[in-house]
């Protein structure tokens, strides 16, 4: 079985607790297969799925270039949403505000995996936590969370992860990149 990757950026000890409190809090064990460990939670900046690894090698050597030009910034997620069903959703997660200099990081990201004829996924992209996935279809989806006070953090670097599917946690951080001085 080939390898899987995807780039991410990985939220924050002290900022990952307070989501794992909300999917607590809002029992997404009860409802999803897949609560995701307050270990794994992201932000994915681009999923590659399955890729040789020379081709990994060129991606590495391009992101090592481009991430400098980007500097840090900050990220605030505000409350709980859903893709899916609004009765049984597929996933739920913590939303991210929009940011202009997130946004300016994915596309030259999406740019630098498109010129390396790595497949990409044309939908929009839409920046989140994932909490929980997979509806387990046996109970009821409590009221979703609204932070009392916004969850911002800052973003100094994002990484290029490998996915262990059989492994906690299931995201393996391969390289680094830092991002530039503000």
């Amino acid at each position: 079985m080939s390898k899987h990757y995807f780039i991410g950026i990985q939220i924050p000890g002290r900022e990952a607790a307070l989501f794992n409190q909300m999917k607590t809090l809002m029992e997404l064990d009860k409802t999803h297969k897949i609560p995701v460990a307050q270990e794994d939670m992201h932000i994915t900046l681009f999923f590659l799925g399955a890729v040789e690894k020379d081709v990994l090698t060129k991606l590495i050597r391009e992101i090592e270039v481009v991430a400098p030009k980007h500097t840090s910034f900050h990220l605030t997620s505000s409350s709980v949403k859903l893709f899916g069903n609004p009765v049984k959703p597929r996933v739920v997660y913590a939303n991210i505000e929009e940011n202009q200099e997130l946004m300016n990081l994915q596309k030259e990201l999406s740019n630098c995996v498109t010129s390396l004829s790595i497949s990409r996924d044309d939908k929009p992209y839409v920046p989140h936590i994932t909490l929980a996935k997979k509806w387990r279809n046996t109970e009821v989806l409590r009221p979703l969370s609204i932070f009392d006070t916004p969850v911002e953090f800052k973003v100094e670097h994002f990484y290029l992860y490998e996915i262990q599917p059989d492994k906690s946690p299931k995201y393996k951080p391969i390289a680094i990149f830092q991002l530039g001085e503000a």
